[in-house]
């Protein structure tokens, strides 16, 4: 061996010279468009696996009930409401199966992009879809809360007098706050974080020219 020789020299001359190593704008686009493409395919596996969770859950709530039976024994005690539980359990699925799809679209279309113009726009595009994914089910979740605390005090009111109506009144408020609160919470932190990375990597796309 060399007696010359000296790892530690050399170990610093490569690190000055990775340290010192001018990423072109190709370079960066293309590891910004991986970071995209990431991000869009959580997303994409996070709302799948939802759809996945409900389907399941429908299934096993109602794999051993007569689905007719339980209907007319619904619209006998609810009346009219058993419709509007139905239709929007219906809509809920309808909806978040066509989000799904766009999903599976834009993630497609971000992954085909070869430009700064095209990515950016297919990226501002998928951003506007995840929005109104969540704003979609944060007022489905609230109208859907409303109308079953509805249907619960006007099954346990006229057992109550006026005072203890009233505190059912109030628990059923803060029960539906707590509710929206912790599902715009899983919303923010699940969904949020890769829009906000999404939102970071628009920002370094507009800075190359």
């Amino acid at each position: 061996m060399d007696d010359n020789f000296d790892l530690k020299a050399l170990q610093e001359v490569w690190q000055k010279q990775t340290q010192n190593h001018q990423y072109t704008e190709d370079e960066i686009f293309q590891m910004l468009k991986r970071k995209s493409i990431t991000s869009v395919k959580w997303i994409l596996y996070i709302s799948l696996i939802e759809v996945l969770l409900s389907v399941l859950l429908l299934v096993y709530l109602f794999k051993d009930l007569d689905l007719n039976k339980y209907h007319e024994e619904l619209k006998q005690t609810y009346g009219d409401f058993t419709y509007w539980n139905e239709g929007l359990m219906i809509l809920s699925m309808a909806v978040n199966l066509y989000f799904l799809y766009q999903f599976i679209i834009g993630y497609r279309q971000v992954n085909a992009q070869s430009s700064v113009k095209s990515l950016t726009q297919n990226i501002l595009k998928f951003k506007s879809v995840v929005s109104r994914f969540i704003y979609f089910n944060l007022v489905f979740i609230i109208i859907s809360s409303i109308i079953a605390s509805i249907v619960v005090f006007i099954e346990v009111n006229t057992q109550l007098n006026t005072k203890e109506g009233a505190i059912v009144i109030l628990v059923i408020i803060l029960i539906l706050i707590m509710m929206i609160g912790i599902v715009w919470l899983y919303y923010y932190l699940l969904y949020g974080t890769f829009v906000r990375r999404l939102k970071k990597n628009l920002k370094s796309l507009s800075e190359i020219k």
